[in-house]
């Protein structure tokens, strides 16, 4: 089981990114990558027809799910059959707008051999090359080689080794979008630092390079509605932590997109508003379980 990575993809209703993303998944050889897990959030733009042409491919299991649970309930069934249907040692995931290459793995467990991290993230970069603002992730110590302590990232190009999983347990899926990732990274560090992997690059094919949880300058009437998850799941988030100071954090970011959008010069102000105002309290008494694996490894 040494080394042995399984990726998992969650797709659902974007078949063109599927498309790219899973071309450069299959390029990379079977030594490096054993498995391929997509994980289908009940597309209905015809996704489920084109993954039916992997199905003779021993190397790429399909999931297809019943409903779409969103990316964090993808992420949840993904790394739970990683976990019980798999052998192998590290899970890899990334959204279906990921372009990777073989180089972005091999550095990846380039860093394994280093240092024993809860998780490994690449360097995510936007189509022009730019970091991509959305997967920028904060370091706070330096490991050397190029290999950088952090203690949250996305998952955009995250491994995570299977023991770990076993001590943290699965992604929240009831997050259903925005902050799974950040909740369980998180969750990942108390146990032990992640590693920001300079040396491994990946694209991330998203429409606009702007950062995540941006409600002031997001203009995409259909995105709007997204934005109470990021609202309600981040207080959850926050909730989970055990200094104080780092506890209110979410409160504080919270009044200051409040001020923003109330005071500033933004489109669609008052769907905004009532987005942050139910999410806010949502949050507050939002508090979903956390699912643990039924049969531990160690």
């Amino acid at each position: 089981m040494s080394n042995s990575v399984s990726a998992i993809i969650v797709t659902y209703n974007r078949l063109h990114e599927l498309r790219k993303s899973l071309t450069a998944l299959t390029n990379i050889p079977s030594n490096l990558l054993t498995n391929i897990i997509v994980i289908n959030n009940a597309s209905n733009d015809g996704t489920k027809d084109y993954l039916y042409g992997f199905s003779q491919n021993k190397r790429i299991k399909i999931i297809d799910l019943s409903e779409n649970t969103g990316g964090a309930g993808g992420f949840n069934a993904g790394i739970r059959y990683f976990y019980e249907k798999s052998r192998t040692e590290f899970a890899w995931l990334m959204d279906d707008d990921t372009i990777v290459t073989e180089n972005s793995l091999r550095e990846l467990l380039e860093a394994t051999k280093l240092i024993k991290a809860s998780f490994y993230s690449s360097d995510v970069r936007w189509v022009d090359g730019s970091p991509a603002l959305m997967n920028v992730v904060r370091k706070t110590g330096d490991f050397g080689n190029g290999l950088k302590k952090i203690e949250k990232a996305t998952f955009v190009s995250l491994m995570i080794p299977r023991k770990f999983i076993t001590r943290v347990g699965f992604p929240q899926k009831e997050y259903f979008i925005w902050g799974d990732d950040m909740e369980y990274t998180e969750r990942l560090s108390r146990f032990s630092p992640g590693c920001f992997v300079t040396s491994s690059k990946v694209i991330h094919e998203i429409n606009s390079n702007i950062a995540s949880g941006d409600i002031f300058h997001e203009n995409n009437p259909d995105r709007i509605s997204r934005y109470y998850y990021e609202y309600r799941n981040r207080l959850v988030t926050g909730k989970r932590r055990k200094n104080f100071f780092i506890i209110i954090r979410p409160f504080i970011h919270t009044f200051i997109d409040f001020s923003k959008v109330i005071f500033g010069k933004t489109k669609y102000k008052s769907e905004k508003i009532k987005l942050i105002v139910k999410g806010t309290k949502d949050g507050i008494f939002f508090n979903p379980k956390i699912e643990y694996p039924s049969k531990k490894e160690e």
